[in-house]
This record gives structure tokens, sequence and C-alpha cells, in this order.
């Protein structure tokens, strides 16, 4: 059985992330596509995604196949799919020429026998003929928005760490003048360091500092929070319960119920509450930005490339106003970050960049 994970485009994504697909919204410790694959226990992974990114999944996922439908017995499975054991197992369960759906009538997963191999992009997905199909109705939800994703955050976290990471190798040792409250619930990756001062409390949920991260003097870290590949944060930094911040970010200040995509920079002062912050977005002052000052329920959501002059701004009104970067960022975000990027993908972020300007 090949499963194929498909970004269903019913989310949008493209708004916030014009060069990334839903699949790589990270919903507490993992991203969506990485749930799928870990409970499901997919090695040989396809995806399907829109023919817009096609080509540059291809180049930056040498080890998935992007946009195939192979032949043989294959299962569809939508990317926006509330992933946890039990559903992995309804899916394995799942018979051939058979769709799973929930009251709402989404498509869930799918699985037929496929006569011969071909292309497949999510639009194309979505005019494929499935009504001859037995339909099953489950009890499956869909996230409908980052809103929700970011709300859920807290339990995301928690989930990840008790399915993925308890039983990994953890490399906890940390030097004199570390402070680790509830050590069974933190988990350090290899290569991780945690300089003098640093209070790790996971008294209220699991703590991981992934694979070469950096804890600054005096950085406190309150549980459950997510810190990713090689990501410092600074002295004096306070990450609170519900964050997780993506590979390669360097933060500062104090981050509360925030998911922060990878290659993020937030070197001040200040605070960022219930944000989803996407990818290479720099602020470059202290900036302090509080979410649900007027409204519990609202969401501050900042656009990949972004870089942000926000100052204090605690208004209800539409809070976040963000000065595009220029095609001289370019050269920073690849020396800062120390990533390269391909001719195509540089060519696109210019493309884009210069669109919005």
């Amino acid at each position: 059985m090949k499963y194929l994970i498909v970004d269903d485009l019913d989310l949008n994504f493209s708004t916030l992330a014009p060069l990334r697909s839903q699949l790589e919204i990270r919903a507490g410790i993992l991203k969506l596509r990485q749930k799928i694959e870990g409970y499901l226990g997919i090695e040989d992974v396809y995806l399907i995604v829109d023919k817009k990114l096609e080509e540059l999944y291809k180049e930056r996922f040498l080890d998935k196949k992007i946009n195939t439908l192979p032949q043989g017995q294959v299962c569809f499975v939508n990317g926006r799919i509330q992933m946890n054991e039990e559903i992995a197992e309804l899916i394995n369960k799942q018979k051939i020429n058979t769709i799973l759906t929930n009251d709402k009538d989404d498509l869930l997963s799918i699985k037929i026998s496929n006569e011969q191999e071909s292309n497949c992009d999510s639009e194309s997905f979505l005019k494929m003929d499935f009504s001859h199909l037995q339909k099953i109705k489950e009890d499956i939800k869909l996230w409908d928005s980052i809103d929700q994703i970011l709300l859920a955050n807290y339990e995301n976290i928690k989930a990840d760490y008790r399915d993925f990471f308890y039983d990994k190798d953890n490399y906890s040792e940390t030097e004199q003048g570390v402070t680790i409250i509830n050590p069974y619930d933190v988990w350090i990756g290899d290569g991780a360091e945690l300089k003098h001062g640093a209070v790790l409390d996971a008294s209220k949920g699991p703590i991981i500092v992934d694979e070469g991260a950096i804890i600054g003097l005096n950085a406190i870290i309150q549980g459950p929070a997510y810190i990713g590949k090689a990501t410092e944060l600074q002295a004096l930094s306070l990450i609170r319960g519900g964050t997780s911040i993506g590979q390669k970010s360097t933060i500062g200040g104090e981050a509360v119920a925030c998911i922060i995509q990878g290659y993020s920079t937030k070197p001040f002062r200040g605070t960022l509450h219930k944000c989803y912050v996407g990818e290479w977005t720099k602020f470059e002052a202290g900036i302090s930005i509080d979410s649900d000052f007027f409204d519990q329920n609202r969401i501050t959501k900042i656009r990949d490339y972004s870089l942000s002059f926000l100052f204090n701004n605690h208004s209800g009104e539409n809070i976040c106003q963000y000065q595009e970067m220029r095609k001289s960022k370019l050269e920073a975000m690849k020396f800062d970050k120390n990533v390269e990027f391909s001719k195509l993908e540089l060519k696109l972020i210019k493309q884009y960049l210069n669109e919005e300007i």
C-alpha cells in the first residue's frame, strides 16, 4: 500500500506561505505531514501539492515523491486530518474502494487500486471521480484554520512528546547551574547546549530542546514547549507554555502560546502572545503583540518573509503591519542562517517579494 498525503487547498495557506504547502504547518512539535507519516509508519512518502509548488518541492525533498500517483493499491490521506493513533488504525484497516468521511462529508482517506502510474497534483485530485466508492463515516476532524491549530498547540506538544519523543534517546546532560524541574518530561537532543542559569520547568507539560539548540544564560522555558533544531534562545528570554519554535531561529524576549516557523529572528525584548509567525520573519525592534488583549479568540498571523517594525500595539484592530523585505534582505537571510538557496528557490522568493512590494 502506497500512502499519498494530499495538500487540501480548502485551508488556503498560500496567503501566509506562498512557497510552502500547508503540510509544512507545525502543530505541536511535528508538522502536519510528519504526524501522518509517523502515525501511519510511512517510509516511502508521496506528497500531493499545488502544481505551482511541484518543481520546488521536487528539489527540496529528494527523498519523497512529489505529485506522482503510483500504480497499485494507494491510499490518499487528507493532510488536514487531526491525526492520532486511533485514526491511524482506522485508516490502516480501511478496505480498497472505500472512502472515509465525516458528518461534514469531508474526504478523509480514500483507498483505490490504480491501474497505471500518472501525474497528480492537489487540484487535479479534487477533480477525480470517487462517486462509485463506498462511503464509511467516522468521527474524524480536520484542521480548519491556522487559528484552530495554534489554540490547540498546548495539547499538541504534549501528544507529540508522548507518542514520538518519550522513548527516544535523550542527551540530557547539562552543565552545572542549569535547573530542570520534572526531568522525566524533558527531552534534550544531541549537541544541544544549556548555558548557566537556564531553567527548564516541565511541571505543567513536556519540554523538547532539539538537536543543536542553544538555551542562553538565565533563559526560562515553561512546558509544554518545543525548541527546534539549531535554534538559539538568547539570554534572559522567556518561553511560556504552548509555544513551538522551528529550526534555526533566534529568539529573545518572551513568547507565549505561539507557533514560530523556522528561520525567524526576534533578537530583542518584547512579547509575542498567541501569534503564528511564518518562516524567515525578522522583528527589527522590541516588539510586543498581545493578540487577545481585546478578544481571547484573536490570533495574530504573520506571513513568510516579513520584516516587522510594530511597537507595543494592543489595539483590537488589524494590529500587524509589515514592510516586506527588499531583495537586499535575501543575502542577509542566507548569511544569517547559513542556508543555501537553490537558483530556483531564490528566483521564486525574489519574484514573490517583488510582487508584494
